[in-house]
């Protein structure tokens, strides 16, 4: 039987293995309390209730040889994030997006905002321009400098 303590430990644990995605985590105390959680390949045997589901990236569109939309696509400029994080495109669930396709951004507006170690940090445009492509999903883990957002500069 776990003693209050190792319960705490391993609620922590639990919490943590479920919000940074690992697959595997053990963790040993020289007090001789020892957690070992492992994911299985393709659901994880948790309580669905108590931890959200992975996000998921949308599969990549297939290539098309287009010359024409890679020249139009070189004069757009990318929003990139400025860290790892979780993307959200709202403030919150069921709130319109900061920004969607055609709309006009000016530097510094709020584009969407990233989740990082339970803190949310507002993403600044850094420049301006006409969105054209929203390329990262709400809700996906995004890597510094990936690109958020194609603008048309105006």
């Amino acid at each position: 039987m776990f003693s209050p303590e190792e319960f705490e430990k391993t609620r922590q644990l639990l919490e943590l293995f479920g919000s940074n995605k690992l697959s595997e985590l053990i963790v040993s105390e020289n007090g001789g309390f020892t957690v070992a959680i492992v994911a299985e390949p393709e659901e994880a045997a948790t309580d669905h209730r108590s931890l959200p589901p992975p996000p998921t990236r949308p599969a990549p569109p297939q290539a098309q040889s287009k010359p024409a939309v890679s020249a139009a696509k070189s004069s757009l400029k990318s929003l990139n994030s400025p860290m790892v994080g979780i993307f959200y495109a709202a403030g919150a669930p069921g709130d319109p997006p900061f920004v969607n396709v055609v709309d006009v951004v000016m530097v510094g507006q709020t584009i969407g905002l990233i989740e990082a170690m339970k803190v949310f940090s507002e993403i600044p445009a850094e420049a301006s321009g006409r969105v054209v492509e929203i390329v990262a999903a709400s809700g996906v883990l995004v890597q510094q400098s990936e690109p958020l957002f194609r603008i048309e500069p105006v």
